[in-house]
């Protein structure tokens, strides 16, 4: 299972990809004024076909309108995770795919196509990353750096992200859109990525298997609990994706006391 679905992810980047170096791409604006395209909807169409050719699970896609009532198991499919990169021409754009039983992901696969770099994890068989050039190697976060590697969505910072940041002992802070944030927390390129803006369970299913088997934790600002699937709309709270190193009550839960609004109402 974990070998066809990199497989797909792979071909749906390699056909935005081509759309990327087609002219003239054009961008339309969905109600909640999030960016679609032409690679976001072909990517979609590869990825649905395939994987209803399996027959295993119902699928729930960013670009398929999600009404299904969602079984035991499903799948999540973010066709173009980091809409906003692509179209403005940044490399930090994924296809993402997620298997979800029983409320957890239990495989995931994510490829980033400008980069070539395809990671994929499946539960209680580790964490995995392929670049161009080079065989697969697997991934686990040994960072025990003071100062914190943290990674941000958006362009602009937003007054919670800004108190949180300022509570924490931070050496670098990045910003770019994505789940890309969570590969790199995977593989110990950084150390933090908090989230307050709103995400979909297609955001994050895949990058968070891909964290808990790299030896990092994704959970719930406002509980400290491993975040779930199958929630009313797919919608997420606001999370943390960390290091196992940075425990949650000690590290986050007084400064997370000091941030307003609450987490996951505000928009990156």
């Amino acid at each position: 299972m974990i070998e066809f679905i990199t497989k797909i992810a792979v071909e749906a980047g390699e056909k935005i990809m081509e759309i990327r170096r087609s002219a003239g791409l054009s961008v339309r604006y969905k109600a909640d004024a999030s960016p679609v395209t032409e690679a976001d909807l072909t990517a979609n169409r590869h990825i649905v076909t395939h994987l209803e050719s399996l027959r295993v699970a119902p699928i729930v896609s960013e670009e398929s309108s999600p009404a299904v009532t969602v079984a035991d198991t499903f799948w999540l499919v973010d066709p173009l995770d980091g809409t906003r990169d692509f179209v403005a021409g940044r490399d930090t754009f994924v296809v993402s795919i997620a298997l979800v039983n029983g409320g957890a992901p239990v495989l995931g696969a994510l490829y980033a196509p400008a980069l070539g770099e395809l990671f994929w994890a499946e539960k209680g068989k580790g964490a995995f990353k392929k670049e161009p050039t080079g065989s697969p190697k697997r991934i686990f976060n040994k960072s025990t750096r003071d100062k914190l590697r943290v990674l941000a969505s958006g362009s602009q910072m937003t007054p919670s992200l800004q108190t949180f940041v300022d509570g924490l002992a931070v050496g670098e802070l990045t910003r770019f859109g994505s789940a890309l944030k969570m590969c790199r927390v995977a593989e110990g390129e950084a150390d933090l990525y908090p989230r307050f803006g709103r995400t979909s369970e297609w955001d994050t299913a895949a990058g968070h298997i891909l964290l808990e088997e790299a030896g990092c934790k994704l959970v719930d600002m406002a509980t400290g609990l491993t975040l779930r699937y199958g929630k009313p709309e797919f919608s997420n709270p606001g999370f943390i994706a960390c290091r196992a190193g940075l425990d949650f009550v000690e590290t986050f839960r007084d400064l997370l006391a000091q941030v307003g609004p609450p987490p996951g109402t505000e928009r990156e």
